[in-house]
């Protein structure tokens, strides 16, 4: 049997609604399905009632979430490289909250690459942001613009592109008989010409 990619990840809770933790549980969902991988997440951005670590159901040992407050510090990273021997860090969100992890970027990078998913969608160029890219194995861009800022600020970075996604079991255009029942259920109508968004 093949030995399993343990992957050590970096990001919002993966189970906790926010886009980063969304676009991470996606991730890792599709990846677990391959049978060729196992997850160490931080679990980070959110306050919790409890730090002992838990696997997630269907997944039981092939994932497992650390909770952890901000997203790690540096003896945290340590120990884990140290006990895990993880085969690769993959990390997502702001890289204003990863400051510190580059910081010991010539520690990680001898053991296993750092690969930085990533979204900026907005210009200018985020020139500032060249030191924190260069110091990275891999950017896998989350938008097209992404991709386009990392591709001008850093252009010898390697460089990945895939788009974020969203369920389309859940999000999904609603046949028209379930949304006009859902507005004669709770909006009044005033006219056939009345429009309105619900979102």
């Amino acid at each position: 049997m093949n030995k399993k990619t343990k992957v050590l990840i970096l990001a919002d809770h993966p189970l906790s609604p926010s886009g980063v933790g969304t676009q991470t549980r996606y991730m890792i969902e599709s990846l677990l399905k391959t049978g060729k991988y196992t997850f160490l997440c931080f679990g980070g951005a959110i306050k919790h009632d409890n730090y002992e670590p838990n696997t997630v159901d269907p997944w039981g040992k092939d994932w497992i979430i650390y909770p952890v407050n901000g997203y790690g510090n540096h003896e945290m990273i340590r120990s884990v490289m140290r006990t895990e021997r993880p085969d690769v860090l993959w990390f997502m969100t702001d890289p204003r909250f990863f400051g510190w992890l580059w910081e010991i970027e010539d520690e990680i990078r001898p053991l296993v690459p750092m690969v930085y998913y990533h979204v900026w969608d907005n210009l200018p160029y985020p020139i500032y942001n060249k030191k924190y890219y260069d110091s990275t194995d891999a950017v896998v861009t989350i938008s097209k613009v992404t991709n386009e800022c990392v591709k001008n600020v850093s252009p010898g970075v390697d460089l990945f592109h895939i788009p974020h996604a969203v369920n389309n079991d859940i999000f999904k255009k609603l046949p028209i008989e379930d949304v006009d029942g859902f507005r004669k259920e709770h909006f009044k109508e005033e006219g056939q010409d009345r429009k309105f968004t619900f979102f």
